[in-house]
């Protein structure tokens, strides 16, 4: 998206703010990743040395990827005052914005950081019109719960682990949400596909971009 997504240019709440990603950041997006992968790596046996580098490795790789497939994307460090917990990547489309990876450090998920993220990109693509679009890990039952309540449905383009979301255009949100039943009560869908980001919907939120769980 452009430089202006997420709403979050300028330090909100806590000192929560976005800024552009640097080669400076290598060493950062590398603990990054440890510290989301390190766990999966618990029951290998590997010696430490064997698992960094592993994860170093799958590290370049995914950026790699990252950068050949969505090359216009923002690429954004998550920052509280002065400190990195985090990063954001968001490919904005003509009709959509993909949010590509979102990552917090394991110590400040939580605390509802993830929630106001993802509710500032919807904001931003609301402005222009667009439908936001995510990958998220199945067994991700926190983050599956947090997209559903944001008002993301699933798509048929899923593909092994990862479920595909997408998050219809404001404007046709808005008009289910104002489309009565046959009884004159709001939609099923009305009232679950704009439900407000609590605390509680966001607490233990977890990485979910396209290739973190």
């Amino acid at each position: 998206m452009s430089r202006r997504a997420s709403g979050l240019r300028r330090p909100g709440p806590g000192g929560l703010r976005l800024r552009p990603q640097a080669d400076a950041d290598h060493a950062f997006l590398l603990a990054l990743y440890e510290d989301l992968r390190w766990p999966e790596l618990a029951s290998t046996g590997w010696p430490e040395v064997a698992k960094r580098a592993f994860l170093a490795d799958q590290h370049r790789l995914r950026e790699f990827h990252y950068r050949t497939q969505f090359p216009n994307a923002a690429y954004d460090i998550v920052m509280v005052g002065n400190h990195a917990i985090g990063r954001l990547c968001v490919d904005r489309r003509v009709d959509e914005a993909r949010i590509v990876d979102i990552a917090l450090l394991s110590v400040e998920r939580g605390a509802g950081v993830g929630g106001r993220l993802i509710t500032g990109v919807i904001d931003e693509a609301a402005r222009d019109g667009l439908a936001v679009s995510l990958s998220v890990a199945i067994d991700n039952p926190r983050a599956l719960a947090l997209y559903h309540r944001l008002g993301f449905l699933p798509t048929p383009s899923s593909q092994g682990i990862y479920q595909t979301l997408r998050r219809a255009p404001q404007a046709q949100v808005e008009g289910a949400t104002q489309s009565p039943s046959s009884h004159g009560a709001p939609s099923r869908s009305a009232r679950t596909s704009d439900g407000p980001c609590e605390e509680s919907a966001i607490k233990k939120d977890q990485s979910i971009g396209d290739a973190h769980r």
